[in-house]
């Protein structure tokens, strides 16, 4: 898509200068992503090798990660406690110091703790290792989809942000790989190696974020007008100070932050000042509760029990898996960043949440009537692949962009800390409980994801507005201006649209 500069004559592409140098700047910001995602897939596997006993086992048992199913649930579960502490700072940081200075503190922390869970001789290291690794990740998690998505020119905001959750399944597919090969390794090098591994992502943040420039919003926000003003043009404009469309993106970003400047409270308060910002949050909240309760951290960071029930419960075949299910979310996930700026936000999650209960429910009746006997494996197989892709070409691109997208700048940085607070509870609670039901409820776990998933389904039909093709300072008028039910319906101000044109260019 080309955007027309009627005043010099030119068309601005997706692949000029500019544009090239933007992608190269919200590449840096989205390898924190890959951090999380390798995560994700690492403790599953590493729960799948007998070696890793000698970290968690004082007492010589060789339960895979901990002697009992409650320290297997707290070293998975550590981080998150580690993630809801850092939402306390995490956003005034980002506010404070700016989107590059937060990631650099985060991706420091980060590797300060794969250092120390690699080197990890009990319980308690690790867990300490595992805790910081939290605090780490959430400071990243705020300030990286925000510098992507303020530096983002409208019509790509979906597809940009949306690849940074992308990056997850990158990471996660590293660690698929790593463990499977470091599998073969004898002694604790092989759980060691892909531990100490997961502070690459953060190395190569904290290397080239310091080569990358500050978000516009940030620098408009701190008084930095004529940087904001000189960046603007060059990833928006290729270098062209005439260009009719930032000079209107330049007017609209400063006004709005002017406006919220005036009017806004201080710090928490904003975020329940007024009914269009507590609907704001409400939105906010769900994303961050529905992104980790719809079974897919079930799967991602339990997926050899889930195989196991399946019958299926031999190490190697179950890291094979993993490689092939995280190849398979990986291409599902940048499907669906492709096409959210096409078909929109709200179609693409009711479908994928409607599919990914439905084939929940196909896990759960098959675990019920064939679990442990090995019979109908495959099928079994298939219908993880078919929830996690399902899962993963709508909510994957949504849990990054969507919180972004409808918080106003004053909100930004605390309401994603917010959002990581409450996706981080529920991430909590999923991977403290999920071994404990397991071995005393079964297959009858899934039911209650299946209900949740439901729920879920009804609240976004009902609830969840439509945020195509609107800039962030359109979304603070209709917010502003509008009843929540007709956001979707509302007439969009005068300023730069989707396909990053003026209106009267449209004519």
């Amino acid at each position: 898509m080309a955007t027309s500069n009627v005043a010099a004559g030119k068309t601005r592409g997706n692949f000029n200068k500019g544009m090239l140098t933007m992608y190269a700047y919200t590449a840096v910001a989205m390898v924190n992503s890959a951090c999380n995602g390798y995560d994700g897939s690492l403790m599953g596997s590493i729960n799948a090798m007998t070696q890793c006993c000698v970290v968690t086992a004082a007492d010589g048992s060789t339960a895979p990660c901990g002697p009992t199913d409650s320290i297997t649930g707290l070293i998975m579960s550590i981080i998150s406690v580690g993630t809801i502490v850092a939402t306390l700072f995490s956003g005034y940081l980002s506010d404070k110091y700016g989107r590059r200075w937060a990631m650099a503190i985060g991706s420091a922390t980060v590797i300060v703790a794969a250092v120390l869970q690699s080197a990890a001789v009990h319980v308690a290291m690790i867990c300490l290792g595992r805790f910081l690794l939290g605090i780490g990740s959430a400071i990243c998690g705020v300030a990286s989809p925000t510098l992507i998505t303020e530096i983002a020119p409208a019509r790509m905001r979906g597809r940009l942000t949306g690849t940074y959750n992308c990056f997850w399944y990158a990471g996660s597919l590293i660690a698929a790989g790593v463990t499977y090969g470091t599998l073969q390794i004898n002694g604790t090098a092989s759980f060691r190696v892909p531990l100490a591994l997961q502070a690459l992502p953060s190395l190569i943040n904290l290397i080239f974020v310091w080569f990358i420039s500050e978000s516009p919003r940030w620098l408009i926000a701190n008084g930095q007008k004529e940087k904001a003003w000189h960046l603007l043009v060059k990833l928006h404009g290729d270098g062209d100070e005439n260009d009719p469309v930032c000079k209107a993106e330049f007017e609209e970003i400063c006004e709005t932050i002017e406006r919220e400047k005036r009017t806004s409270k201080a710090g928490w308060k904003e975020l329940v000042a007024t009914p269009g910002n507590r609907y704001r949050m409400m939105l906010n909240i769900c994303i961050g509760l529905f992104g980790q309760w719809s079974g897919n951290n079930l799967v991602s960071y339990y997926l050899p029990r889930v195989l196991s029930q399946a019958g299926i419960t031999d190490s190697h075949t179950q890291l094979l898996i993993n490689i092939f299910v995280n190849i398979w979310n990986f291409f599902c996930a940048l499907t669906g960043t492709v096409l959210i700026d096409f078909l929109g936000r709200r179609i693409m999650t009711i479908f994928a949440t409607g599919m990914a209960c439905f084939w929940l429910m196909m896990i759960c009746i098959f675990t019920a009537l064939y679990g442990g006997t090995g019979e109908h494996g495959v099928a079994m197989v298939a219908f993880i692949f078919l929830f996690y892709g399902l899962f993963s070409i709508g909510w994957t691109p949504m849990q990054a962009l969507y919180p972004v997208e409808v918080l106003s700048y004053p909100m930004r940085a605390n309401g994603m800390a917010a959002n990581a607070f409450f996706a981080n509870i529920a991430q909590f609670v999923n991977q403290f409980c999920t071994p404990v039901a397991f071995t005393n409820i079964g297959w009858r776990f899934y039911i209650v994801y299946v209900v949740w998933d439901a729920f879920e389904l009804f609240v976004v039909s009902k609830y969840f507005v439509e945020t195509k093709g609107r800039t962030l300072e359109d979304l603070d008028h209709v917010f502003n201006k509008t009843t929540p039910h007709d956001v979707e319906y509302a007439e969009k101000p005068g300023s730069v649209s989707e396909d990053g044109k003026l209106p009267d260019e449209k004519n």
